[in-house]
């Protein structure tokens, strides 16, 4: 896919095909903006061919089934700006708006037919076995938001190439980050496409940490894991109940990537688990160190932490200084406590593990053309972006393109905004998980963390002894190529 990807960002020379819309003026007083012509649309499923000799771009009418998590009138008004920056009139009347300043009135005026129907999905969209069990009863939305790209992977199916001229012009002018694309391609189409991402960082308790650290100008982005061991060290206190971290399993699953790009998340590494590299060496001896300093919370069983806690996640005791959780989850924290969003920390090198929610075509659509399109607009179309930011600004997750302008309005405005700013500059490191992992990969690596990874940091136990029993559960060779 990278290959891919490359290629149509250095595409030097395209066929331009000229897309416009067969339309009537008339001098009626539309009561928003005489400036704006009234416009009659040809309603066609074919391009017609006009005096010059020209193509003439038309617009299927129909119904667009629709699964992305935005107000139905935001999908709504975005359907018309897509057939109005489609055909070019948008830009040719109103070349000075962009989707922060133009009217809905303004909009209104591309209402050619194509009806939005909503479909309810959460921001973390469609599992595979949702999508599977929605395109085998045949009422699979035309346009939908999946989980991970190893949810459209494992789902079974086939859907929409969303490769082409309509695409391709996007990728030559938008600014998007590659990363998020890495793992995007199946059979060397391009079945989907990230409405957003999140990432996997460390959540620092801001307002615990104030009370109780003696100087927090040592919490910079990124902190380092020197920083972490030593606040966690001055800070706990089990008498109060205190503790600085909690939750190594996140750690060993997501600090080697960060600290090398290979191995991946999961200690996935192009096709197997890969356990031996100085990555995964140097995140257990790290750990053990930050075990020993006493603040790490995972020793105690679920019924000494309701105990001491009286709940059965000590996190939500407010009494946990860092952990490492996704983005997407700020608000549910942040709505008790006061947070702030740092990379994972690492010592020479910053590589944030991301997640990203793609969105894809059912390939037996109606009107496979527009929702094709559609799909690629509202995922890489810079006024697409400003314009969801008047309806819906999801705090924790980043959008697709690397623009400054969309950054300020889906970004900046966030709780957490201003840590995910700083955190833009690093995303050329990002990565995702690659499409070969397994679908069942985080039960997997549970069970390894359980019976093997938690006993050699907390027990200390050589790892040489679980060798044969990782390899006997993964199912690859641990030891050779």
């Amino acid at each position: 896919m990278k290959n891919r990807i490359a290629a149509l960002f250095n595409r030097v020379s395209v066929c331009i095909v000229i897309l416009t819309f067969s339309i009537v003026l008339t001098s009626c007083d539309l009561g928003r903006n005489n400036d704006f012509p009234d416009i009659s649309y040809t309603i066609s499923s074919a391009m017609s061919v006009d005096d010059t000799g020209e193509k003439e771009r038309v617009i299927n009418s129909g119904i667009i089934r629709i699964a992305l998590p935005f107000p139905e009138e935001c999908l709504k008004y975005l359907v018309y700006m897509y057939v109005g920056e489609t055909g070019g009139l948008f830009r040719k009347t109103h070349s000075s708006l962009n989707g922060l300043s133009v009217s809905l009135g303004i909009l209104e005026n591309y209402n050619i037919g194509i009806t939005t129907e909503l479909v309810a999905v959460t921001d973390r969209g469609f599992s595979t076995e949702q999508i599977y069990g929605m395109k085998s009863a045949g009422n699979l939305p035309d346009i939908f938001l999946a989980n991970s790209y190893s949810s459209v992977e494992h789902s079974q199916f086939d859907f929409a190439d969303l490769s082409g001229d309509y695409l391709n012009d996007y990728l030559k002018v938008s600014n998007v980050f590659p990363e998020m694309y890495a793992s995007n391609g199946f059979s060397g189409e391009i079945s989907s496409l990230p409405l957003y991402s999140s990432l996997m960082l460390l959540y620092a308790n801001m307002g615990l940490l104030s009370s109780e650290l003696s100087d927090t100008a040592v919490i910079t982005s990124p902190i380092t894991l020197q920083t972490l061991k030593a606040i966690t060290e001055e800070i706990t206190d089990p008498e109060t109940g205190v503790a600085g971290f909690y939750g190594i399993r996140n750690m060993v699953a997501f600090l080697p990537s960060a600290v090398d790009p290979f191995p991946g998340s999961y200690l996935w590494n192009r096709g197997k688990f890969d356990f031996r590299n100085s990555a995964f060496n140097d995140t257990i001896v790290s750990l053990i160190e930050l075990v020993d300093t006493g603040g790490v919370l995972d020793p105690l069983s679920p019924e000494e932490v309701f105990s001491k806690y009286s709940t059965d996640d000590p996190r939500k005791s407010g009494k946990i200084a860092f952990w490492l959780d996704d983005s997407g989850d700020f608000t549910e924290w942040n709505d008790s406590f006061d947070f702030r969003l740092l990379p994972i920390p690492v010592v020479d090198r910053v590589s944030i593990p991301m997640h990203v929610y793609p969105v894809c075509v059912d390939p037996d659509s109606n009107i496979l053309r527009e929702a094709k399109e559609l799909a690629v607009y509202l995922t890489m179309d810079r006024d697409a972006l400003l314009f969801r930011s008047r309806y819906d600004v999801k705090t924790g997750y980043i959008p697709p393109l690397n623009d400054q302008l969309v950054w300020e309005e889906l970004v900046a405005v966030q709780e957490c905004g201003e840590d995910l700013i700083i955190i833009r500059d690093m995303l050329s490191g990002a990565r995702i998980l690659d499409l070969s992992a397994p679908a069942d990969i985080e039960n997997i690596f549970d069970m390894l963390y359980e019976e093997h990874f938690y006993d050699i940091i907390f027990n200390k136990e050589p790892f040489e002894e679980h060798i044969s029993a990782i390899d006997e559960v993964t199912g690859y060779s641990i030891t050779g190529g």
